[in-house]
């Protein structure tokens, strides 16, 4: 079909379709449609193809994707990181990423977007080891992504040294309960009096909702030797949690939550050293959006 020109269109529009009668082609083109229905519809018309014939918009290729010889972590690790994503406790996911770097072994790229999507909202995963763990093609692949341009600059700072142990003392049961977070800034692996004090407080009821959040993170930093403290906190709660009790059905869920944190964190190191034989790197993956 042949176009009217495309100033007797805007005219008609102009002037309205009541002071000036629709282009002959128009209404031929379908009788039963409203004047002004009709002229609209090809003015969008007109727009598409005017927008279909314009030539696309050139730029550089991006950098290519750097060389990184480290290998991949074995494959019951990467599958223990894909449970720890599917419910990301960051306290876990900052062990797996700290044991990956510390061996030199990297995520699957499979990966990448869930990391990269988690630490660009949630700043208590720890930027530093994730930089590590994901080596160069890694920090490469989510500065492909606009959306993540703060994470890549962040990334791709040097990371600095760490103490070895926490700036200030650890803070006593009475602090704790005051303020429940205080025990959450003290590193992994915490002291037993440490541990101790924010179970008590998990177990106090005070947490309410938060009460699953925080016994995550509990059960994330305790130590090999404290796990018999989540078996004395689910013998401490009363049994049998009714529709009258959602409070201890919360209490209940939370320490559940902590003893799964903690076995999850057990299994980090033994997920790293059940093999050894990890594949060769393949490419990397595309530029996601």
């Amino acid at each position: 079909m042949v176009s009217a020109p495309w100033d007797e269109v805007v005219t008609t529009a102009l002037l309205g379709t009541d002071r000036r009668p629709l282009p002959g082609f128009l209404t031929a083109a379908d009788p039963d449609a409203p004047a002004p229905t009709a002229l609209l519809e090809h003015a969008v018309r007109q727009r598409a193809r005017h927008r279909a014939a314009r030539p696309l918009g050139r730029c550089d290729a991006p950098a290519a994707a750097p060389d990184d010889p480290a290998p991949w972590a074995p494959p019951a690790a990467q599958e223990l990181l894909g449970r720890l994503l599917a419910r990301p406790v960051p306290e876990l996911l900052n062990a797996w990423l700290a044991a990956a770097a510390a061996r030199g072994v990297r995520p699957a790229p499979e990966h990448w977007t869930d990391l990269a999507a988690l630490a660009a909202t949630r700043p208590d995963l720890d930027r530093g080891v994730l930089a590590q763990a994901l080596g160069p093609q890694g920090v490469w692949f989510v500065a492909q992504n606009l959306a993540w341009s703060r994470l890549a600059d962040v990334l791709a700072r040097p990371v600095p040294g760490r103490p070895a142990a926490p700036a200030g003392p650890v803070p006593d049961e009475t602090a704790v309960r005051a303020r429940p977070e205080l025990a959450l800034d003290v590193p992994a692996p915490w002291p037993r009096e440490l541990a101790v004090a924010a179970l008590r407080v998990l177990l106090g009821g005070q947490l309410g909702w938060r009460a699953s959040r925080y016994g995550a993170a509990v059960g994330a930093r305790l130590s090999a030797d404290d796990l018999d403290l989540l078996d004395q906190a689910a013998a401490a709660l009363p049994e049998g949690a009714g529709r009258g009790q959602p409070g201890l059905r919360l209490l209940q869920e939370a320490v559940a939550v902590a003893a799964a944190a903690a076995a999850d964190r057990a299994s980090v190191d033994q997920a790293f050293d059940d093999d050894d034989d990890a594949p060769t790197p393949a490419a990397p993956p595309q530029e996601q959006a």
